[in-house]
């Protein structure tokens, strides 16, 4: 032991306290290094699930938009067949009136 009658323990035993501490507040820190990488883990997986679920959203939303897209184009091809064929009907009904009017030359003329 130390000097007799002496309050400090002798300088080994005060290293060890010493070094028990430190091991101690190392070991703490690291402690606190781990539930912060947790912690930014967790954020980083939240982060890609929102990001995955914007990621489907907006794959639903391309989804509607090339819907509404084909049946646009749908409807565009109606209105052009349907004016392609008042355009044919027109021309029968021309070509129909300019021989019904040949006609009508022919006999009355």
């Amino acid at each position: 032991g130390g000097v007799a009658g002496s309050a400090f323990p002798p300088p080994r035993v005060e290293g060890e306290r010493r070094d028990a501490a430190e091991v101690e507040r190392l070991l703490e820190g690291a402690r606190r290094e781990v539930v912060g990488m947790k912690e930014k883990c967790e954020m980083m997986v939240e982060a890609m699930a929102a990001m995955q679920e914007a990621a489907r959203e907006s794959a639903r939303e391309r989804e509607v938009v090339r819907e509404e897209a084909a049946a646009t184009l749908v409807a565009a091809q109606g209105v052009l067949q349907a004016a392609e064929r008042e355009r044919l009907d027109t021309q029968a009904a021309g070509a129909a009136q300019a021989r019904w009017g040949r006609q009508v030359r022919v006999l009355f003329y």
